[in-house]
């Protein structure tokens, strides 16, 4: 439950003190720490000294570690590290104790999805002995799969790959870099995927899509037309959260542009100590047209821009446009440091990618598989919890995440099925552009305390339907915590609840309505209140809050809030939830569901 700060450096040393091998810690593209794996076969017999020290030479009872030790088979690597769907590929096999595994025999069913990351099986002494330490992934992809010819660093040299297909290389030393060629039609999309972190290897990849001739390929024109700054602090590369010195000119969904990253506004500050909050997934700043989130110091300038298509002129005079090209560093939410560029083809012909280290570093740990493909798109939906508590008599809300894929755009709704006796639920609908929701789960008083762990999560598609001709509509089902996880616990009543007033709030675009937030504490409990509003769609707002949401105060046991719908707010009919939260106690308690009902404005 704790976590080291070591950053540990193994070295291992002969009787003469000489350094016989040597092996450091690194971090994954999530921020997790990558331990140090370190083998050796001995040439002759003797004593050995093994020292750990920290990469950052620091030290505390705080920079704990274990060592495991001996001659326990290690799978350190695995090649290629991309195999074709509906086939079987030989997997080469490195590591330390795998007596006579140098490779296994690898099938994958043709219905395994592609982008499917799946573990090599090594067996080892007929599955009868030990087995490794450690174990390797591959991901699974459409078309034909090669491995990397060398010499290919240019565009003379480049190899060339089919749509679909793939190839498995490695960016073998520092300043390597890895082309490729491939030809596209004009209007075609081909999306350019790079796995190498997901699958463990420790390159930090950036991806680029140049011309037959090696010219970058330009994918759009960003136009300034205002500009504001960076205010109050410095901020790092994933906050959705940004101080801005002025806001006046802006509107919810403009796009912003500093240095190199395109950003989307979600939400505008509430008032001067607010930040403005930007489109993120899964925590971290969503950089639009696949560019890539940066750090931002104070008072950097950022504007405010129209997108425009490769080659749009512009009249004279203001800042000078800046053109965005078809290159990618971090993909995003779930992708690690791997990349990704979703290419559309300007003319017919050849193209070529560009593949390296961002950092110019390789070595043979440095591996990757690269993916040419057409898109697919698709969802993924994630739970916030898989093991909800539930107060008697009231409602807990499960946070949903919505991975959008290759474009895919339409409504998602999410349902929980097989719930325990006295559990009811309330469906997300989630818009073409959201990526969040709120899946409401409610218990009576007759609902056990503990159940089976037998309630499952079906997401589906909402645009379309099996018509004739048409494709059917996609749908994910999640299990939550798997076969032993996903147990619903009813917990007592809590010490407040909550309520609205009234349970049904119907507004028209550009129309003000009032609302009463009430609550009841219990008897044990005096102190004040805050209360935040979830739920609410884009172009509808709570009005006259605070920092803290809306705050109810130790004498008080309501307020009055309005509720604002903007001019261009779309119709639609969905639930909202009022939390409150009790400070000193630490516990909190949603109201039920209050229907939202955004009427369509008249002729």
């Amino acid at each position: 439950s704790m976590e080291s700060k070591l950053r540990p450096v193994l070295t291992l040393r002969d009787a003469d003190g000489r350094t016989v091998a040597q092996a450091a810690s690194g971090r994954s593209g999530s921020g997790s720490l990558m331990e140090p794996t370190l083998g050796w076969t001995a040439r002759s017999s003797g004593p050995m000294t093994l020292s750990v020290a920290d990469a950052d030479m620091g030290g505390s009872g705080g920079h704990f570690y274990r060592i495991v030790a001996g001659s326990s088979p290690f799978v350190r690597s695995v090649f290629p590290l991309g195999v074709e769907r509906g086939a079987t590929t030989r997997i080469e096999v490195d590591g330390w104790n795998l007596g006579a595994v140098r490779e296994v025999a690898m099938p994958v069913a043709a219905t395994v999805e592609p982008g499917t990351i799946v573990g090599v099986p090594v067996v080892l002494w007929g599955g009868k002995g030990r087995q490794p330490e450690s174990s390797r992934n591959v991901v699974a992809a459409e078309g034909p799969q090669a491995v990397e010819r060398e010499t290919n660093d240019t565009a003379a040299q480049a190899q060339r790959l089919p749509v679909p297909g793939g190839v498995s290389g490695r960016i073998g030393q520092d300043g390597d870099v890895d082309v490729y060629r491939f030809s596209a039609r004009k209007g075609e999309t081909v999306i350019v995927e790079v796995f190498g972190r997901r699958l463990g290897t420790r390159i930090d990849p950036v991806v680029e899509v140049l011309d037959a001739h090696g010219n970058p390929v330009p994918r759009a024109v960003l136009r300034p037309v205002d500009q504001t700054e960076v205010a109050f602090r410095d901020h790092p590369s994933t906050t959705p959260n940004i101080r801005l010195t002025r806001w006046d000119t802006l509107a919810v969904n403009d796009y912003l542009w500093f240095v190199r990253e395109l950003v989307r506004i979600r939400a505008l500050p509430r008032n001067p100590d607010d930040d403005c909050v930007f489109w993120s997934q899964q925590g971290q700043r969503i950089g639009w047209l696949e560019t890539t989130p940066e750090h931002h110091p104070i008072n950097q300038v950022m504007y405010k821009v129209e997108i425009h298509p490769p080659g749009t002129k512009f009249p004279p005079g203001g800042v000078a446009p800046a053109t965005l090209y078809y290159r990618n560093d971090d993909g995003g939410a779930s992708f690690e440091k791997d990349s990704r560029v979703t290419f559309v083809a300007p003319s017919d012909g050849e193209y070529l990618v560009r593949l390296e280290d961002v950092r110019t570093q390789g070595g043979d740990d440095h591996g990757y598989h690269l993916v040419l493909r057409r898109p697919h798109p698709s969802f993924q939906v994630f739970l916030g919890t898989e093991n909800p508590n539930i107060p008697r008599g009231g409602t807990a809300l499960v946070d949903l995440t919505l991975l959008r894929r290759d474009g895919f755009d339409a409504p998602v709704e999410v349902v929980a099925e097989n719930l325990p006796p006295g559990v009811t639920m309330t469906p997300a609908i989630l818009q073409g552009n959201e990526l969040t929701g709120i899946l409401a789960l409610s218990a009576d008083a007759t609902a056990p305390a503990y159940s089976p762990p037998t309630w499952r999560v079906v997401a589906r598609e909402l645009a379309r339907g099996k018509a004739p001709g048409g494709s059917p509509a996609f749908r994910r089902e999640i299990d939550p915590g798997g076969p032993s996880g996903g147990r619903i616990t009813v917990t007592p009543v809590t010490n407040i609840t909550v309520k609205a007033r009234p349970s049904r709030v119907i507004i028209r675009p550009g129309q003000r309505v009032e609302m009463t937030l009430s609550v009841q504490r219990s008897p044990a409990f005096k102190g004040r209140v805050p209360i935040d509003v979830k739920n609410l769609p884009q172009g509808v707002r709570v009005l006259n809050i605070g920092l803290n949401g809306v705050l109810i105060t130790e004498s008080q046991t309501e307020r009055t809030v309005f509720l604002q719908a903007d001019p261009w707010a779309p119709a639609m009919v969905r639930p909202f939830y009022a939390v409150a939260r009790a400070e000193s106690a630490g516990t909190e308690d949603s109201s039920p569901p209050i229907e939202l009902v955004v009427t369509p404005l008249g002729p």
